[in-house]
């Protein structure tokens, strides 16, 4: 929660994206995480939650020593068909936007029936230089009924930063609303959608 200054996130993220690395901790319950990531992310910081119960001392050593190591930034993951062309009408999410040295990558995708992810492109940037790798993706039998549910967590916490994002350019002639309207309308469309995600799959 922004307590002080500017509290809208995209002009939070507009206001610190080239003048300084964002470094958020949350402690405790209620950290509202996606919300800080997207400014690390948006400037090659980091972000992290700790538990009251963690050894504080050993995880902010943890902490600063993560800064020092070489990460990607800014991800972005694509799910690929065998012609290695990009899925149409895909949701395609990471756990993080960055990866250092060592950590796991986590993606969830959602692509329309019948089509066959044969690979994942990532990208993103790596010491101010572009990053990319292609990871083969194989067929697997084995039981996954949990990743219905983190797919619709995933797509929620995307929908809940879309709020944030900048109003597009008005392009078409129609009706002359205020920004804050075309923003109501906007996030409207994206409640709606959060709504039945979360009756779906009973998120909450």
């Amino acid at each position: 929660v922004v307590t002080g200054g500017e509290r809208e996130l995209g002009a939070l993220r507009q206001r610190v994206v080239g003048k300084a690395t964002f470094v958020g901790v949350g402690i405790g319950d209620g950290v509202e995480l996606p919300a800080v990531a997207s400014l690390a992310d948006a400037t090659g910081g980091l972000a992290t939650s700790l538990d009251l119960a963690d050894d504080l001392g050993f995880r902010a050593y943890d902490l600063i020593a993560s800064l020092y190591t070489p990460r990607a930034v800014g991800l972005i993951a694509t799910a690929l068909d065998a012609s290695g062309a990009a899925i149409a009408g895909q949701h395609t999410y990471l756990k993080s936007g960055q990866l250092a040295g060592g950590e796991e990558l986590e993606v969830v995708s959602q692509v329309p029936t019948g089509a066959v992810v044969t690979a994942l492109q990532v990208t993103g940037a790596s010491g101010g230089a572009p990053w990319s790798t292609r990871i083969p993706v194989g067929a697997s039998t084995a039981s996954a009924g949990y990743l219905p549910r983190l797919w619709a967590t995933r797509r929620i916490a995307a929908l809940m930063m879309e709020k944030t994002a900048p109003l597009p350019p008005v392009t078409r002639a129609g009706p002359d609303l205020s920004d804050q309207a075309r923003r109501d309308a906007r996030d409207e469309v994206l409640r709606k959608e959060i709504v039945v995600l979360g009756k779906r799959h009973r998120e909450g």
